[in-house]
């Protein structure tokens, strides 16, 4: 599977590129016409590749304050693999639940620009709710996912359940995290008009509210927190160029993430030499899309604009925040709730921790390993700037989740060499020294969970004050 994984992000990966360049270099390269040089535009491009000045002439300080609402749906359903690959028919997958994730943010964020084409910024996501829960895909009632296939047979051998299929998280809701960073104009059509207009988005993330812990809804023991708890930076290049009563656009982004104060989910017992994954996944993303502009009044400050965009994102193999993390980050049955060892203890020597070498206990978060996968959508929006201080926006966006497995942590580092012949790290793997993070019960093949037929919408509405 990993192999197949790697060989076409290989392959792809160049003509992605490719296609992302493509568009903004033929772009720049386009001449205007004659009746473009004269038609009289706005002084800036539309909010995709627009950013606030100061020390213009006419214009010397810029300063927007945006007030911005979305409300995100995503919706799936977990399948667990019931034959492993490899075997005579491949992996095989059933239905097991209807997975459902409702999220509703309120975006307050202020721009101010610095100079000619410089600006800084600073966002505030606030989490006014964040719910998620799972139903069963048969209707309902409670079946319970055991360790075993046979749910009968595990119920009559008194196992306890790995989690239930009727499932509800606490709704989480305050601060995420706080975004800020500068966006740079390298080239600006409103001032060249030979030139498409060119910036750079340069973000940083700083999880700053508690981060996420997995529980279930009515565990009064449990703070559910409600941040992701990492740090994370994004870098993204975004072009477009001005015709008439069309501005189309393109952008190429990517995002790295770090355990900020989420170190203790993601490395509960230390950096351990056994870990495959300790990160977030990577994001990388590409959008096209192309900005409508009927309507422009540039004397009142006035313009109506509708967008069209593409948008396609590849979320790397990474450890992360699953649909399944509060079901089996919270499960009771003792195959994940119980620590597993850094090592094999030797016989007679007592606890793991007690074991010559110190071998560490590391305890289940809910975090599991995730496999690459990819991501496309669409988003229509308008936008109407009905003053020169006022600006309003609406719009939604639908995607398409591609199916990945969830519970994907490898039993084995090979990338790691015993120090010894007696360094039971070694375990009984082939080759590296044994991952504490992997749980057979969920991470061996033949036993693994997937996420299928993904999709999430997304309602949006912002109402910003220019000044």
């Amino acid at each position: 599977m990993r192999a197949f994984e790697n060989s076409c992000s290989r392959h792809l990966a160049p003509w992605i590129v490719a296609a992302a360049l493509a568009v903004p270099m033929g772009l720049a390269w386009a001449s205007p016409t004659a009746a473009q040089e004269s038609l009289r535009l706005f002084n800036e491009p539309t909010t995709f590749t627009d950013v606030p000045d100061a020390f213009d002439e006419q214009d010397p300080f810029d300063l927007n304050i945006n007030l911005g609402f979305r409300r995100t749906q995503e919706t799936g359903t977990i399948q667990r693999e019931t034959s492993a690959p490899g075997g005579r028919d491949g992996a095989a997958y059933t239905d097991i639940a209807n997975s459902e994730r409702l999220r509703n943010t309120l975006d307050v964020g202020l721009q101010l620009g610095l100079f000619h084409d410089v600006a800084a910024f600073v966002t505030l996501p606030v989490v006014l709710s964040d719910t998620r829960s799972l139903r069963p895909t048969g209707g309902a009632g409670t079946e319970g996912v055991y360790p075993i296939h046979d749910g009968a047979s595990a119920a009559a051998m008194g196992m306890v359940p790995l989690f239930s299929t009727n499932f509800d998280a606490p709704t989480r809701s305050g601060i995420d995290q706080i975004l800020f960073g500068f966006d740079l104009g390298i080239m600006n059509q409103m001032r060249t008009p030979e030139l498409p207009t060119w910036t750079l988005h340069l973000e940083g993330r700083f999880g700053i509210g508690e981060a996420m812990k997995a529980c279930a809804d009515g565990d009064a023991t449990c703070t559910p927190g409600v941040s992701r708890g990492n740090n994370g930076l994004r870098i993204e290049t975004r072009m477009s160029r001005r015709y008439r009563y069309i501005e189309p656009y393109s952008a190429i982004g990517f995002q790295i993430e770090w355990p900020g104060n989420s170190d203790r989910t993601f490395l509960p017992s230390g950096n351990l030499s056994g870990y495959m994954n300790t990160k977030p996944p990577i994001l990388g993303e590409f959008t096209a899309g192309v900005a409508i502009i009927p309507w422009e009044q540039k004397e009142r400050w006035q313009r109506f604009v509708f967008d069209v965009r593409l948008h396609a994102r590849y979320v790397s193999e990474g450890r992360d925040y699953s649909p399944l993390f509060d079901a089996l980050g919270s499960s009771q049955s003792p195959y994940l709730n119980q620590p597993s060892c850094e090592g094999i203890p030797r016989p007679g020597a007592g606890d793991c921790d007690a074991n010559p070498g110190g071998y560490r206990l590391v305890d289940f978060t809910g975090l599991t390993d995730t496999q690459g996968h990819g991501e496309y959508g669409m988003r229509l929006a308008v936008e109407m700037q009905a003053a020169r201080y006022v600006r309003f926006g609406f719009g939604a966006d639908l995607t398409w989740i591609t199916s990945y497995i969830m519970t994907f942590t490898d039993a084995c580092n090979p990338n790691v060499n015993p120090a010894g012949a007696d360094d039971n790290r070694a375990g009984s793997c082939r080759g590296g020294i044994i991952n504490p993070a992997h749980r057979p019960a969920i991470d061996t093949p033949g036993n693994r969970f997937r996420f299928s037929n993904g999709l999430r919408f997304q309602l949006f509405a912002s109402a910003t004050a220019q000044f």
